[in-house]
């Protein structure tokens, strides 16, 4: 299915535009397509323990992990990712120098996607043990392919490629939320990935729209920060739990962590 979606946009730039043009847009497209792809790797990690739990506690037990565990593992991939956000435009323009400019201004669209890419990886987990695997590797991608390709096929001679950026980011983000809203059926669970969700695409068009390095270093280093403030006044994280599966080599940091991000009063609760 990614193969398919790559090349519909890969035939129309070469349709509309030529292969230089289609050159430009494939080398930042496989750093999204590798940057979307790193959190595959947790899921490797939490499906089995996910699979356990869900077979011991049914259904209970895959609704407190969409209502809690997953939002913060998706605020969480896009607080460290971040930084390398900042700097990949700046690493990128210097491998490839001046004259492909517009390389990186497509990468800086592009990457708009990956703040919110964990969503798609940690609520995917629920249609796998729901045994909805259709829904999720079909519909879902078909939709995206739809979106991508409308937006392509009628922006892109017009605008340019700069269009087919813009379409694959914005069918990205629809590829997100469906992965998000269709994984619970209760509001409760699903009112706090929404708010993050909403946060990970702001941080994503904040960090577009600074262009030169130090501004988006600022920029990435302001988000971070007012991600902390708000986990931190929302009881997003609970200190009990966070103290359990802090690794052994940050304890010595664990009074410093618990205060940062969880607050004074819930930090003095846990130590008492």
């Amino acid at each position: 299915m990614l193969l398919t979606l790559q090349w519909s946009n890969y035939f129309l730039i070469r349709h509309f535009l030529g292969e230089f043009q289609l050159g430009l847009f494939h080398s930042g497209y496989q750093y999204l397509i590798i940057l979307i792809g790193i959190p595959t790797a947790l899921v490797s990690v939490l499906l089995p323990r996910l699979v356990r739990m869900y077979d011991e506690q049914g259904e209970k037990s895959l609704t407190q992990f969409l209502s809690s565990q997953a939002p913060r593992l998706v605020l969480l991939w896009a607080f460290l990712i971040l930084i390398p956000l900042a700097l990949l435009p700046w690493f990128f323009g210097l491998l490839l120098g001046p004259e492909f400019d517009a390389a990186v201004s497509i990468l800086m669209v592009l990457l708009i996607a990956v703040p919110g890419a964990m969503a798609q990886h940690v609520y995917g987990m629920a249609y796998f043990l729901r045994g909805q695997l259709l829904l999720s590797t079909f519909l879902f991608f078909l939709v995206k392919l739809i979106v991508d390709f409308s937006l392509a096929w009628n922006f892109l001679p017009s605008i340019g490629l700069a269009a087919s950026a813009w379409s694959v980011v914005i069918s990205y983000l629809v590829l997100q939320w469906c992965f998000l809203l269709f994984a619970s059926t209760g509001g409760h669970s699903r009112k706090r990935g929404i708010v993050v969700l909403c946060w990970c695409h702001v941080c994503g068009v904040v960090l577009f729209l600074a262009d030169a390095l130090f501004v988006r270093l600022l920029v990435a280093l302001a988000l971070m920060v007012v991600s902390v403030l708000y986990v931190r006044q929302s009881g997003f994280l609970d200190a009990e739990a966070l103290r359990r599966v802090m690794p052994v080599s940050l304890k010595r940091f664990e009074n410093f962590l618990l205060r940062l991000l969880c607050g004074g009063e819930t930090w003095r609760k846990v130590k008492s």
